[in-house]
Parts: structure tokens; sequence; C-alpha cells
């Protein structure tokens, strides 16, 4: 019987890759596992915030909370039963607002048109430019 066969090497060395990937496998889950425990701990946070959150607004939305708001800061007090009517006409109809017309996406603004003005055509007009040549040259000779 052989001790040191190819065989054995081989089984060993699978083994031991599937352990290692038994292990980063089992790693992976626990972090899943932690991060889900931590989101679903924030969400019941959140969802108790919002509980008392929606107890505060019922607290102060009570009618006779309101009632008695609109008494102490607004001098409104309830309906007298004379001042209720049972006649659906004489209800005033809701009133539509009145919006202007649909404003321009953009304005076009209007520019000047220039004016054209005289162009003066250019001369040819060499002695005139030999007569300016010679004058610079006289000046600057005499420096």
């Amino acid at each position: 019987m052989r001790l040191f066969r190819i065989s054995n090497f081989i089984y060993a060395g699978l083994t031991a890759l599937l352990a290692v990937l038994l292990f980063w496998t089992s790693q992976n889950v626990q972090h899943a596992e932690n991060d889900l425990d931590e989101i679903s701990s924030k969400l019941r946070a959140e969802q108790d915030s919002l509980h008392v959150l929606e107890a505060e607004w019922f607290y102060l939305t009570r009618p006779q909370r309101l009632e008695q708001l609109a008494r102490d800061t607004l001098d409104m007090t309830a309906p007298a039963a004379g001042e209720l009517s049972d006649d659906p006409g004489s209800v005033p109809k809701q009133v539509k607002p009145v919006l202007p017309g649909i404003k321009p996406a953009f304005y076009q603004v209007k520019t000047p048109v220039p004016q054209k003005k005289e162009v003066q055509p250019i001369v040819n007009d060499r002695a005139r430019f030999d007569s300016l040549i010679g004058t610079l040259a006289e000046e600057g000779g005499e420096e």
C-alpha cells in the first residue's frame, strides 16, 4: 500500500479547498445577518417614531383643542343655531380663481438693427503713402 499517492494529495487539496469555501460562505452569511439585524432595528426605531408622531398629531388636532384655540387666538365662536341654514341655495358657490393666460416659455427680445454707415472706399494713393514714410524716416533720423 502506497502512502504517497497522487490521488491522496488531490483529495487533501480538494478537502482543504472545500473547507475554505465553507468558511468563506459562513462568514458572508454572518455579515449579511448582522446587516439585516441592523436594518431591522433601524426600521423598528422609525416605526416607533412614526407612531409617536401620529399620536402627537391626533392629540394636537383634537376638535376640542382646536375649538379652544380658535376662541382664544382668533376670537371665533361656534355658530348659533339660527345662523345655520337648511337651504343649500343660500350657501355661496365656490369661487374659482382667475388665472392669467399662459405665459410664453421665453420672451423674444427685439434687438435694434444697426444703421448702415457709408463706407469710404479705399484709395490706392501711392504718393501719399510714400510721403508719409519719408516724413517718418526724417523724424526718426533726427533723433
